[in-house]
Formats: structure tokens, sequence, C-alpha cells
């Protein structure tokens, strides 16, 4: 079940606004205060995103083999994702407020930092944004 994260949970406007406070570990944390676990995964994910996250949970586990092979994971360890709410939160958690709208995701060894596919930006999709883990 997801929680309620009241930040998650405004409009796109008043998330732009937050988005300008963003700048430390605690307001991720805040912003993120979701979580949900696979067999392979554990996704940080804001309350907006409950109803996306099982299916993104299904397309990581089927491809488990190759994002874990693309990645360099260890098979004994589950691969973080935070799903950012949208690409203004997203590109500011990164100092990257001018970023380009086709930035939707950020990779390391055992974590994928990607925006919503619900608020993909403008030059982005919803299926797009799933291929990326697919």
């Amino acid at each position: 079940m997801c929680g309620l994260s009241t930040q998650c949970n405004q409009s796109p406007t008043h998330e732009r606004d937050k988005s300008k406070e963003l700048n430390t570990v605690s307001s991720i944390n805040e912003i993120l205060s979701n979580i949900k676990e696979s067999e392979h995964a554990i996704i940080h994910f804001c309350e907006q995103d409950c109803e996306i996250v099982e299916l993104l949970l299904n397309i990581i586990e089927r491809n488990y083999p190759r994002i874990a092979n693309h990645l360099n994971h260890h098979l004994d360890k589950k691969i973080t994702v935070e799903l950012y709410p949208n690409i203004e939160i997203f590109h500011k958690a990164f100092d990257i407020s001018d970023g380009p709208d086709w930035l939707i995701a950020l990779i390391t060894q055992s974590k994928i930092m990607m925006v919503s596919p619900l608020n993909p930006g403008n030059y982005h999709s919803y299926k797009s944004v799933f291929k990326f883990v697919e």
C-alpha cells in the first residue's frame, strides 16, 4: 500500500515551485517517501506514481538479467530505482535545473534514477519512459 506524500499530491505548478526548494538528501527522501520491493528491485516513489509502480516492477523483473548485466550489478543485491514525480524535480535533484527535456534518467552501478512515466516532460511520452527499462 502506498503511503501519503503531501508534496507529490500537489498540482504541477506547485511542484515546480517546490522543486526550487529541493536541494538536500532529506528533501529527496521526503518526496520519494513510498517504497515498494520485488525480488530484484526496490523502488522509491511519490504517492502520485502508485498506479504505475507495479507495472514498472514487472518490467524490471522481466528484464532483470539484461538490466543487471548493463549495470554490472551483482545478482545478490537489488537494483534501487528512484522514480521522480516530474522532470523539473528530477533535474533539480541533480543540480541540472536547466537540463534538456530529453534527459529523463541517470544510471549508476546499482541505481536507476528516472522521471515518472506519468510526467515525462515535453520530449518523452509515457511509453518511451517505460522503454528505458525494457
